[in-house]
């Protein structure tokens, strides 16, 4: 659109005029639910996740959306994404729904969560190796990136050997014959999940 959302808020907040084309895109940000969308996401996802812990650290499970969106902005700045990296175990770990989602925060956003969410009797059906590896060869390219940086971090925190093996089962399984979403920016992150692998030590 041209005009950042930060600008827009400024404008929102009386700190700059507004001219007519900026009411009117202000308009289209508030339909969308864009504005201060990454700032509501992460108020919303500490929120859900208040008392959770990491199994890998024990420290707040909201610290880990909180590095994922972190990875995320290295390669992109949309905060549809940026949102959805917030909130995207809200669904499998807090029992959020799909519709409180798109009410909050928009359809798109929402649905990246959905895609982002496991389905826990499938799982348990094929195994979790297999599962992911047909899901993660399933994601839309936006999902996929969201997903990555989620295993990147994941494979940063965890110190144990058979968890790490399982991550790098599931990456070689999709890279076995890569998506058709498969892009640079995917190439480049599991190159990195790869190199945080090659470089662990393992507590068991």
């Amino acid at each position: 659109m041209g005009i950042s959302a930060a600008t827009l808020w400024d404008w929102v907040t009386g700190r700059h005029a507004v001219t007519e084309n900026n009411l009117r895109l202000m308009e289209v940000l508030v339909r969308e639910n864009r504005l201060g969308l990454v700032e509501r996401a992460k108020a919303f996802a500490r929120c859900r996740h208040e008392g959770q812990t990491r199994k890998f650290t024990g420290t707040a499970y909201a610290e880990h959306p909180a590095a994922v969106a972190r990875l995320l902005s290295e390669y992109t700045d949309d905060v549809c994404l940026l949102a959805a990296a917030w909130l995207h175990d809200t669904m499998e770990d807090c029992g959020v729904s799909y519709e409180e989602l798109a009410a909050e925060f928009g359809p798109y956003v929402a649905s990246l969560v959905f895609q982002l969410t496991n389905d826990e009797q499938e799982k348990n059906f094929l195994g979790k190796v297999r599962y992911m590896i047909r899901k993660l060869r399933s994601l839309p390219p936006d999902a996929l990136m969201i997903k990555l940086c989620d295993m990147l971090h994941n494979m940063t925190e965890t110190r144990s050997r058979p968890q790490a093996e399982k991550y790098m089962k599931i990456l070689e399984g999709v890279m076995e014959k890569c998506p058709v979403a498969w892009n640079e920016v995917h190439e480049q992150l599991a190159a990195r999940i790869r190199e945080v692998y090659g470089g662990k030590e393992f507590s068991k």
